[in-house]
């Protein structure tokens, strides 16, 4: 199973199915050092290390994604929460999958998360003229992109 943070998202950010939900979620997209790490009601991530008291909590400016899940009465979760600079800007829910004939779940398809990160990719590609690098966000586009891609042509040849 191996290593893993502990999650924990104020309920504000999660589908009303959820709101009673009371425990935390495992994630594996960050260092996995058994750690807690919390989003906030304004979408701040913070991190508490293991055996570590409130006290010794603090911000994480994670630029990317964190994908985090739980199974919830025999129910698989999983969320990808999208973060610039240590702030929740985009959460979309991605198990259970979306039921064609009722969409009664609020996860979304290939096509929404393709029209997402196309539709901000303008916003993030922004240059840091001292390190002639790209702002770190462009490479979570990039890495969607190619995961998006070769969707498309697994999805052709079927």
């Amino acid at each position: 199973m191996g290593m893993f943070d502990d999650l924990i998202i104020d309920k504000v950010h999660l589908p009303n199915e959820l709101k009673d939900y009371e425990k935390g979620w495992q994630t594996k997209s960050l260092d996995c050092y058994m750690n807690l790490i919390k989003i906030t009601e304004n979408g701040a991530l913070l991190e508490t290390e293991y055996n570590n008291d409130e006290n010794n909590t603090k911000p994480i400016y994670h630029t990317g994604e964190i994908i985090f899940y739980q199974d919830i009465n025999k129910k698989w979760y999983q969320f990808v929460g999208f973060f610039d600079d240590g702030i929740l800007f985009r959460l979309i829910q991605t198990s259970p999958v979306k039921s064609e004939e009722n969409n009664t779940n609020a996860s979304v398809s290939l096509k929404e998360i393709e029209d997402f990160f196309f539709e901000m990719r303008e916003d993030f590609i922004l240059w840091d003229e001292e390190e002639k690098g790209q702002y770190p966000m462009q490479r979570t586009f990039d890495a969607m992109k190619n995961f998006i891609e070769s969707k498309k042509r697994t999805n052709t040849k079927q």
